[in-house]
């Protein structure tokens, strides 16, 4: 059961990364400040330290917090083919802890948390960047394309509601 929620992660960790790339791509427009840059810096950058580091992980040990953005040396349209690049070797070290890391009680943040818990935190911690990300590029005025496969039939003209066109929004 418990392996079978590791895979699960795993699945929707490489889909859930491999969408905000594309997502983010499909915007030409985007100007790669108000934090944009420095957002999706920092989501390759920990989730790259914390995939790297959670296999010599003993239990009881503390989960580190990642390092600064500045380990980064590319920065705005570069950092996505970088992101995608590194992606299969993300998902490989999150796939590469033993059996027991699931089960077994690291500290982060503060708190004790179970080895499949703080994977699970890895997604919530991309989803909430991902939205600020989103929220940062409406501010510019892009107009995204809806997120969720079922309203992408086309990328809205500038200034129309992404999912106007299937009923939302």
């Amino acid at each position: 059961m418990v392996r079978e929620e590791h895979d699960r992660f795993i699945d929707l960790y490489a889909a859930k990364v491999s969408h905000s790339i594309a997502y983010i791509a499909d915007l030409a427009e985007i100007s790669w400040s108000d934090g944009i840059a420095e957002t999706v810096k920092h989501l390759l950058v920990a989730e790259r330290f914390w995939s790297q580091v959670i296999a010599s992980l003993r239990p009881g040990e503390a989960i580190p917090g990642p390092p600064g953005n500045d380990v980064l040396l590319i920065d705005g349209p570069a950092l996505l083919p970088a992101y995608r690049e590194a992606l299969p070797a993300i998902v490989a070290g999150f796939r590469s802890p033993s059996p027991s890391f699931a089960s077994a009680t690291f500290r982060f943040a503060g708190a004790g948390v179970q080895g499949l818990e703080f994977l699970w935190s890895v997604l919530a911690h991309h989803a909430y960047h991902l939205g600020q990300i989103d929220a940062a590029m409406r501010a510019q005025g892009c107009s995204p394309r809806g997120f969720f496969p079922w309203a992408r039939a086309g990328k809205p003209a500038k200034g129309e509601k992404p999912n106007a066109a299937i009923g939302i929004g």
